[in-house]
């Protein structure tokens, strides 16, 4: 079998040559590594690099194609005058010490683990952040206020560290919600964002802080936003029939080249006046209508020649094992309508427009109050009633919301565009928001500390924390987390797979995040520890009380409650001590 390690021993010859070959040029490499199978690469842009080490260790014991293994290397970088940053967790990389012409450290390495290190061609000094600018223009219909940021990565200088480097940056209210939490990267130095406030926010002074994820510095500057207390184009309502993103003009382009419709009405006396005016006023445009019931459209049923290759729709392939000649089949293969197809009524009385709603086609949910007396909405959909086959649906519930929906069709139709989407009030009050609410407080962290690679599994037992990581190592914390020592692994504790569970049946349905994917389900004392795929965190008390809800910097690997405190492991190697009482 060709395996990672037999890649390995055949290019080790070519590799030797190589190395040998570039020794008499003068060429050194950027990175060394005591072990072969540490691949090193390098990017460099303007003042900052960045040296990557790769894991690719062959497991022989193990023996599959891609087996890997932990391995600690000695790995080497050239010493000059350029600072060395821990590129993934932050801060001075204070393992290298200077070692002849390189400053070298023996680093661990779990299977395909790999170590990031940035150096900058002067030491990090800070984050400059200039003062923010707020832009308003209350007739614009997306983002009518917005603040524009721009920070600066600079030197111990002050001067500009032309490059790429990552930052975290927060933006938050005077009633001291974070408003944003977004990660971006400089270029050539700085980064600028542009991001959208509500007309209502909160008035007072907002805070920027931006950090730089390379030596944890921290930058802030504030703004002070005033809300407007009246508005004449704060806000607005569609001038017509509402329609959901590029409804229209997809309405639009499907009757320029289709000239025969067929009008599907509802059981409703509303309808059929509707219909005919529908039908009248297309006429003109060359467009030919059929008025028909919608409850005498039935379901289509298959020929033998179809059905020997029909994989259903709506449905997925050979879910329905329809064979020649048995037009029974639960496949749901379509209706006896073709060409584009027009529906007009709503759920209660047109199953059409019913099947629409239940099936997902419809951008909005349909019910007795939306879209609402007097109002109408506009539908496109494809594949709905028939493969490869587009309709357009117009849902109103009376007979003032079915003549707005027609002529609102018309008009897409015939390319009849409002100047503007919105129709704007000639007034608006505005009242500035004076709470956060249904904000949720953050566990805060007791204590932070670094193990080599991600951790596997935790035990808490006698007062201390046993880490195990995917390096081969364990290390033990104190209850408090000021003091770990550090130790070696064997086999069976790397190998060691406690069962997490997600089992979420005994918490209540509604605090749960419906956005996110269970990791883990951790009980403790009166209160149970939620964690999300993505490193989102909450807490539950026994009583089905949300607690926190937080979004941890990385994805959680593991957490084990050692008394009050909730301890998390995050992918990239730190572990979180948390107050949770």
């Amino acid at each position: 079998m060709q395996t990672v390690g037999v890649v390995y021993q055949e290019a080790r010859p070519l590799a030797a040559a190589f190395k040998a070959c570039l020794a008499k040029l003068g060429m050194q490499p950027d990175l060394t590594s005591s072990s072969d199978e540490i691949n090193a690469s390098r990017q460099r842009s303007g003042d900052i690099e960045y040296d990557f080490a790769v894991n690719a260790a062959y497991d022989a014991v193990a023996g599959e194609k891609n087996s890997l293994k932990p391995l600690t290397a000695t790995i080497g970088l050239p010493a000059d005058t350029r600072p060395i940053y821990n590129a993934l967790l932050g801060g001075p990389a204070t393992e290298f010490a200077k070692s002849g012409t390189q400053l070298t450290a023996k680093i661990g390495f779990g299977p395909g683990q790999m170590h990031a290190y940035a150096r900058t061609a002067r030491p990090i000094g800070g984050v400059q952040v200039a003062t923010p600018q707020i832009t308003r223009d209350y007739t614009a219909q997306n983002a009518p206020l917005i603040v524009e940021i721009a920070a600066t990565l600079v030197d111990t200088r002050q001067q500009t560290l032309a490059g790429s480097a990552p930052l975290q940056i927060k933006v938050i209210d005077p009633l001291q919600g974070v408003r944003y939490d977004l990660y971006r990267a400089t270029k050539q130095g700085t980064c600028t964002v542009a991001l959208p406030l509500a007309v209502n926010d909160p008035s007072g002074v907002w805070t920027v802080e931006v950090t730089d994820l390379l030596a944890n510095t921290v930058g802030r500057a504030t703004f002070t936003l005033t809300a407007p207390a009246q508005c004449g184009a704060v806000a607005g309502m569609p001038q017509r029939a509402l329609s959901f993103g590029e409804d229209r003009q997809r309405i639009y382009a499907l009757f320029q080249s289709h000239k025969d419709v067929t009008i599907a009405i509802g059981d409703a006396d509303y309808l059929p006046a509707a219909a005919a005016r529908l039908a009248t006023i297309l006429k003109p445009w060359d467009i030919r209508a059929t008025i028909v019931k919608a409850s005498e459209i039935k379901t289509r049923t298959l020929s033998d020649e179809e059905a020997a290759t029909w994989v259903g729709h709506l449905g997925y392939a050979g879910k329905a094992n329809i064979k020649p000649g048995a037009n029974n089949s639960p496949a749901f293969v379509g209706f006896t309508v073709t060409g584009p197809v027009i529906l007009l009524g709503s759920a209660q009385n047109n199953v059409l427009i019913k099947f629409l709603g239940d099936n997902g086609f419809l951008a909005y949910k349909t019910d007795a109050a939306f879209p609402g007396p007097g109002r109408a909405l506009l539908s496109w959909q494809v594949e709905a009633l028939r493969f490869n086959e587009e309709s357009v649906a117009v849902v109103a519930a009376d007979t003032a919301g079915m003549a707005d929906g027609v002529g609102a069709l018309y008009e897409a139709i015939a390319g009849l565009n409002p100047l503007t989407t919105w129709q704007q009030p000639t007034l608006a009050t505005v009242q500035a928001a004076t709470r956060n609410a249904g904000s949720l407080p953050a566990l805060t962290p007791a204590w932070q500390l670094t193990v080599p690679d991600r951790p596997l599994w935790m035990d808490a037992a006698n007062g201390e924390l046993t880490i195990c990581t995917g390096d081969g190592s364990l290390t033990t914390v104190s209850a408090n987390g000021k003091k770990a020592t550090h130790g070696t692994a064997n086999a069976a504790q790397v190998l060691q797979n406690p069962k997490v569970s997600t089992d979420v049946k005994a918490l209540p349905a509604d605090k749960l995040r419906k956005d996110r994917v269970v990791k883990a389900v951790v009980p403790g004392t009166g209160v149970t520890a939620v964690a999300y795929w993505g490193g989102t965190l909450q807490t539950i008390s026994a009583k089905g009380e949300l607690l926190t809800d937080q979004q941890l910097p990385q994805d959680i690997s593991v957490l084990a409650w050692s008394g009050n405190t909730l301890v998390v492991g995050l992918a990239d190697g730190r572990v979180l001590g948390l107050h949770a009482k």
